[in-house]
């Protein structure tokens, strides 16, 4: 690349970072300030309220960058990335489903889409809300591909903890195919990603449903359980922890202890619990880390951060080992010991080659049925939910953790046939093999929560492929791309 005398003079520095540039070989592109139907105003900009406005339970929510997530389209609204705030602070920003949010501090040019109307959510002044209406989804698919976050990398001053881009954002360029059809094709797959995330919020609520009003339904004994702590009671557990004395805790122990058709702990259904591959260079010599599989030798690897909080997982990196490693069965539940405690997910693919670090566990049973296996995973991923987990994990490290004891104070209802059918039917349902180009969402709306992810993996996967050709002004074939993409899901 060959740098101006003009353009150095302009920066009046020689900082590689500040003369980078990022070229488009297409040539049909324009500025998201051109792509906007009006300019940015201040009401655009979110406000920040301060932490001294933050409370407990509020019906006000304060959303912050962290709700903006690279692997998400939706906002991802939860503690962490959100606070309560005081009503009297909160500001009205008319927050609408389909509104584009930037991110312009931290996780600078991060995005989302709002799904719903967020009466009730104001931004902080990290986010702006983007006034855009035609092409809204193809302009908002390219603002979440590394095309756009490069391009605003390079604008954005380097050096400072918390990196602010400002308004720079409006300076990266969109590149447009020549064809609408090219248009139309990305924004059915953005919109089919989009309504995967719906379906996977619904479903995983589904769950979580299905396992409450079963414990509750089937308690046989009626009445108030939550009592006041008392000393024999410390006494018989011999702990001091403060969470196995909870309301919570105690709640969901007391459905559990009274559960129709009793219960057992895992070792007594027949789980075995092991760690997972222990990956130090002093186990396994050395090995190679990689984003791309290079060939079959290569295992996928699964870390405690590629896994989702509704029990599945990313791929992000691969192994190549000259050893033989310790893999992911089929129907093996794997759970994180440490960190994100409690994320789960059940392996409901028959593909090898997978396996995860000495941080998880491998919960495994070789004579169990699926549908038993997936109940159990999907369980855990409940006690999670409603914080069973936390409470009985040991706390005060700098993070919780598990160990052999505490699993062994998992209790398990015994939990009748028909319901282990009707949460597998939940988790693990396969496509249909009637897929229709005019509507992938409809094709995807019956898959289980685990394909359901895998699915937006895989979409996710061809929106970058076709980006890289209208990058490179290639001619983008939508019938060729449509049926590999469609031969790949119907294998999931």
């Amino acid at each position: 690349m060959i740098i101006s005398y003009d353009k150095i003079k302009k920066y009046k520095n020689l900082s590689s970072s500040q003369l980078e540039a990022f070229n488009f070989k297409n040539k049909n592109i324009f500025k998201l300030s051109q792509l906007l139907y009006r300019n940015l105003q201040t009401g655009d900009n979110g406000i920040e309220v301060g932490s001294i406005n933050y409370i407990k339970k509020s019906e006000k929510i304060f959303m912050k960058a962290k709700a903006l997530q690279a692997y998400n389209y939706l906002p991802v609204i939860n503690a962490e990335t959100s606070e309560f705030i005081k009503p009297n602070c909160f500001v009205n920003m008319e927050l609408l489903a389909g509104d584009i949010i930037l991110s312009k501090d931290s996780n600078i040019g991060e995005t989302c889409i709002l799904d719903k109307d967020y009466s009730n959510v104001m931004l902080s002044n990290a986010l702006y809300k983007l006034p855009i209406k035609k092409n809204k989804l193809y302009i908002f698919s390219f603002m979440k591909s590394s095309y756009f976050k490069k391009q605003l990398d390079i604008l954005s001053p380097r050096g400072a903890t918390i990196r602010h881009a400002g308004k720079r954002f409006l300076d990266c360029y969109i590149p447009f195919p020549n064809s609408t059809e090219v248009i139309n094709f990305i924004e059915c797959l953005t919109k089919s990603i989009i309504d995967i995330e719906k379906n996977v919020y619904i479903k995983n609520d589904k769950i979580l449903n299905y396992f409450d009003n079963n414990l509750k339904d089937n308690c046989i004994i009626k009445k108030n359980c939550i009592t006041a702590l008392h000393f024999s009671e410390v006494k018989n557990i011999g702990r001091l922890d403060v969470g196995i004395f909870s309301e919570s805790y105690k709640k969901i122990n007391y459905y559990i202890e009274n559960y129709r058709y009793g219960y057992r702990n895992l070792e007594e259904l027949g789980y075995e619990i092991s760690r997972g591959q222990n990956l130090q260079i002093s186990n396994i010599g050395k090995s190679i880390y990689t984003k791309n599989k290079i060939n079959e030798d290569y295992y996928q690897l699964i870390l405690s951060n590629s896994i989702t909080d509704y029990m599945s997982f990313r791929t992000e990196e691969y192994l190549g080992s000259k050893k033989k490693l310790k893999e992911i069965e089929y129907g093996d539940i794997i759970f994180t010991c440490r960190g994100n405690l409690g994320r789960c997910f059940i392996n409901c693919s028959e593909s090898k080659k997978m396996i995860t670090n000495i941080d998880n566990v491998h919960i495994s049973n070789k004579s169990s049925s699926i549908e038993e296996k997936i109940t159990i995973g999907c369980y855990l991923h409940y006690l999670k939910h409603n914080n069973y987990l936390k409470n009985i994990s040991i706390q005060g490290s700098g993070a919780d953790s598990f160990t052999k004891y505490h699993f062994d104070m998992i209790k398990v209802p015994n939990f009748p046939v028909d319901f282990q059918k009707d949460i597998y039917d939940i988790y693990c349902s396969k496509i249909r093999t009637d897929f229709d180009i005019n509507n992938i969402s409809s094709s995807l709306s019956e898959l289980g929560l685990f394909q359901l992810e895998k699915a937006k993996e895989i979409i996710k996967k061809y929106i970058d492929f076709i980006f890289s050709k209208i990058v490179n002004d290639e001619f983008v074939n939508i019938e060729r791309i449509f049926l590999d993409l469609k031969n790949e899901l119907i294998l999931l």
